[in-house]
């Protein structure tokens, strides 16, 4: 009877053995990738393959291997209007950012409102400036103009003066209108950037005023490179693009 027992014992180990190698000489299972989706009934169904109307609905992504099933969530495609304000969004955040942006190298510059009005008188001068001159050529081209004007006058109540010779005349006549049109073109463009660049500045003080009663005290990059305010009291803040 002992002899018996010892027999199956070792008979079983044997099995298990042979099991075993067989188990590690099998090659690996697959893994099967299923598609499961809600049809329009509500009910789950599953394939290799999805069908074209429930592939924008959202699914689920199956891997099965043996007995085991790892599934993961795969959102439904974005509609129209969800792009559009999606798009809203990262136009608003770009310009932000770039509000942002100006504003930090706005703050470099000035440190006070003193400092923008400084600015401002500098930029002003330097267009002035640049005007005199041209305000002195327009002066010396109108006395010109009148006199050439007067000349003409009396050519033509000269009865010696040849037809070629009033001709002459009215050519320069016209020479100096057209040079007294064009500085005064450069003249106006001067006043123009004169008003803008007084606009400009008058921003400037707004915008610095607006930063400082947020309690701006300066700015950081980070390490995308977006830059963003430091408050006080506050750390890290972000402002509107007003």
């Amino acid at each position: 009877m002992r002899n018996f027992f010892t027999y199956k014992v070792t008979l079983f180990s044997l099995l298990l053995l042979t099991t075993f190698s067989l188990l590690l000489k099998a090659p690996p299972l697959q893994a099967m990738l299923l598609y499961c989706w809600n049809n329009d009934d509500g009910i789950e169904e599953c394939s290799n393959s999805i069908p074209s109307q429930y592939s924008q609905r959202g699914f689920k992504e199956c891997k099965i291997v043996g007995f085991r099933r790892k599934c993961k969530d795969v959102k439904p495609a974005p509609t129209d209007e969800e792009i559009a304000q999606l798009k809203r969004q990262e136009q608003e955040k770009q310009k932000r950012q770039e509000q942002t942006h100006k504003d930090c190298q706005f703050l470099n510059t000035f440190s006070s409102v003193t400092d923008i009005e400084h600015a401002r008188a500098t930029a002003r001068a330097t267009i002035d400036a640049q005007k005199q001159p041209i305000e002195m050529l327009l002066e010396a081209l109108k006395g010109n103009l009148e006199d050439q004007k007067t000349n003409y006058e009396l050519s033509q109540k000269n009865s010696s003066v040849p037809e070629n010779q009033l001709n002459a005349l009215l050519r320069e006549i016209t020479a100096v209108e057209n040079s007294i049109a064009e500085q005064n073109k450069v003249l106006q463009s001067q006043l123009k950037e004169k008003a803008e660049t007084q606009q400009n500045y008058n921003n400037y003080v707004q915008r610095y005023q607006y930063l400082k009663d947020e309690d701006v005290v300066g700015c950081q990059q980070d390490k995308e490179g977006n830059f963003y305010f430091i408050c006080e009291g506050k750390g890290k803040c972000q402002l509107s693009p007003k």
